[in-house]
């Protein structure tokens, strides 16, 4: 039995186009409100620790809305009222949203320094918050692997013809290393 397409078969498919083209216009204007909103709270935020957080979130809408060069700029500024603050927690968020921002640009060797900047920070800041800080290193160890994963023979070759697997002496980044099978650069 053969099933022929028919005028109504058309329309039916013209129909969940047409709602489907919908969906993503409403998701981009969706977006679109998240950013203003958060642009606005920032206008009235205090240079304090809700303002690196207002800005994070920025991040994250802009680099859903693929604009990775304002995602850059506001994280700079992020990094800075952070880094002013003295708030651990913002800086290395901030450090792997920068990361991010440059991996989506293809940046691998600046996304990498970024991410061990916010591995080295989580690191330093589980003192404080043992629980924040150790899901930080999970995000940043998994943000390095990814960074590895798509540019595994630039990376390897930029750091010596024959890698050396000596351990160096951070647990996390050891265990990354024996994963992937790659050293990784460490300060």
């Amino acid at each position: 039995m053969t099933y022929k397409l028919q005028i109504t078969d058309y329309r039916f498919i013209r129909i969940l186009l047409v709602l489907n083209l919908q969906f993503v216009i409403c998701g981009c204007f969706s977006q679109n409100r998240k950013i203003d909103s958060l642009l606005t709270l920032l206008k009235t935020d205090k240079a304090d620790t809700t303002k690196v957080i207002h800005l994070d979130q920025l991040l994250r809408e802009f680099e859903l809305a693929g604009d990775f060069e304002k995602e850059l700029n506001y994280g700079k500024e992020a990094l800075y009222l952070a880094d002013r603050l003295n708030y651990k927690q913002g800086i290395a968020n901030t450090y792997n949203l920068l990361g991010t921002g440059y991996r989506n640009q293809g940046d691998y060797p600046k996304a990498l320094e970024y991410y061990l900047k916010a591995l080295k920070t989580n690191e330093e800041f589980v003192v404080v918050s043992e629980i924040e800080s150790k899901k930080g290193i999970a995000i940043n160890l998994g943000n390095i692997g990814l960074v590895y994963r798509s540019r595994q023979p630039r990376i390897v070759s930029d750091i010596s013809s024959e890698p050396s697997f000596e351990p160096v002496g951070r647990p996390a980044l050891d265990a990354v290393r024996s994963v992937l099978g790659v050293p990784l650069l460490v300060e």
